[in-house]
């Protein structure tokens, strides 16, 4: 692949951020005051940030992936009368304590907008990449990358593919089987052993037919380091978006992804899936799309954890399934809200564990209830932690003359401490542009 070059700065930010603990019929926040527990970083300038994905090490260690805000023409559509190709770049930045280094990493073709790529490291602290590759699929009439790699930081993330066709994870089933477009909205885990997991959604023909989204397949790939095995999760139903993937506790894999269409079975919204010896159980656990990536945790005593936005009322939610409980009975789940009833947020719901057993959340405040639209007067990137059953909710970023706080990603460093990271437009000259921020809390008490 030939990659474009994406010039980037380091900078680092100013202080920011303010606590919350107000009732819900209270005046809104304050600005930032200057005993804020958060100080902000900026994690990499000029026009940067879609569909991020972070990662920690074994020991710590954090990285982001992201790609760039806006493709980049590159000729025309090799083979095809398809009008010009855009790229792309994928961008991962790793945090020191001198501050944030980024380097661009690929830039792969995309038809409309890019879907999706996933990050992690593996247990010998070697950085993984998961995203498309290949050309324009001359056969499909499809300008855009079509297959799914993996690429480590050890190689120069040079692409390892690891899915082609639709038919590489068979599913016996002529429609689910056809075509060439595999790797949308990819999902990566390690457990503990090396095992890896790499899922993703099969779109056939790169939905350009109404059948490809309807009938899109969630597949899913494991190596216990030699080689990948390749299988259907979830065949012919339009699964597999914005999926995420971690091995719980004992070793079995859970996924949760969306799916967006309801032909006739009730199977639209939010799915967690749990690996057996011979498939997957599964449970519609919100019954409505969200929008994003959902979080999965799992906090000390084994629960599952998933974090998701409830877009319809606008608001986070968290999800708990105590460890072995039955994950397929609706009634086993415990479902929390968890935003100020006064705004609309919740978008982006990510959760981590800290290392001190804090449950805590990330989220993106878009504006106040009632509001038509959001709007930056009052936009955030909020931070909940969850001590002796309450919630406390701390404004890390409060925003200014651009929107911000999208798309949070949440984590803990090496010594503790919370590190959130979002998508802002900030004053470039004339305009505006989208940045990478980070804010970094003291450690939880």
């Amino acid at each position: 692949m030939r990659r474009t070059g994406w010039l980037l700065a380091l900078a680092v930010g100013c202080e920011g951020g303010t606590t919350e603990e107000v009732a819900p019929d209270a005046a809104p926040p304050p600005r930032p005051p200057a005993t804020s527990p958060w100080r902000t970083e900026v994690v990499a300038p000029g026009g940067v940030g879609l569909q991020p994905a972070l990662a920690r090490s074994p020991e710590g260690a954090l990285a982001l992936a992201f790609y760039a805000a806006r493709g980049v023409p590159d000729g025309p559509c090799v083979g095809l009368d398809a009008g010009e190709q855009i790229r792309w770049p994928i961008l991962v930045a790793r945090r020191a304590d001198a501050g944030w280094t980024v380097e661009p990493v690929a830039a792969p073709i995309a038809l409309g907008d890019p879907t999706g790529l996933a990050l992690a490291f593996d247990p010998d602290g070697d950085l993984v990449l998961a995203l498309p590759t290949g050309e324009p699929a001359v056969m499909a009439r499809y300008c855009g990358a079509h297959d799914l790699a993996v690429a480590r930081a050890s190689t120069g993330f040079t692409p390892e593919v690891v899915v082609r066709e639709s038919a590489d994870a068979a599913t016996g089933d002529a429609a689910s089987d056809f075509g060439t477009v595999v790797g949308y909205w990819p999902a990566l885990a390690f457990a503990p052993d090396g095992a890896a997991a790499l899922a993703w959604k099969d779109v056939h023909a790169g939905s350009i037919q109404r059948d490809d989204r309807a009938r899109a397949d969630l597949e899913v790939a494991r190596s216990d380091g030699a080689g990948w095995r390749l299988a259907p999760v979830d065949a012919g139903r339009g699964a597999g978006d914005h999926t995420a993937a971690a091995f719980d506790p004992a070793g079995r894999l859970v996924l949760a992804d969306e799916i967006p269409v309801d032909e006739a079975d009730d199977r639209l919204g939010l799915w967690v899936r749990r690996a057996l010896d011979d498939g997957f159980e599964a449970v519609r656990l919100w019954p409505l799309p969200t929008g994003g990536r959902p979080g999965l945790a799992f906090d000390a005593e084994g629960a599952l954890l998933v974090a998701f936005h409830d877009a319809e009322a606008g608001r986070p939610m968290l999800a708990r399934l105590a460890d072995g409980a039955a994950l397929t009975d609706p009634a086993a789940w415990q479902l929390e809200a968890v935003g100020d009833p006064r705004y609309r947020e919740g978008e982006g719901a990510q959760v981590a564990v800290s290392p001190q057993g804090f449950v805590t959340m990330a989220w993106r405040r878009c504006g106040r209830v009632g509001d038509a639209a959001c709007s930056s007067q009052h936009d955030a990137t909020i931070f909940a932690w969850q001590a002796d059953g309450a919630w406390t909710r701390e404004v890390v970023e409060a925003g200014g003359d651009g929107p911000c706080g999208f798309d949070p990603q949440l984590g803990f460093d090496a010594g503790g401490q919370a590190v959130v990271a979002w998508r802002c437009s900030r004053p470039a000259g004339d305009a505006f542009d989208f940045v990478v921020e980070a804010g970094v809390r003291a450690v939880l008490r």
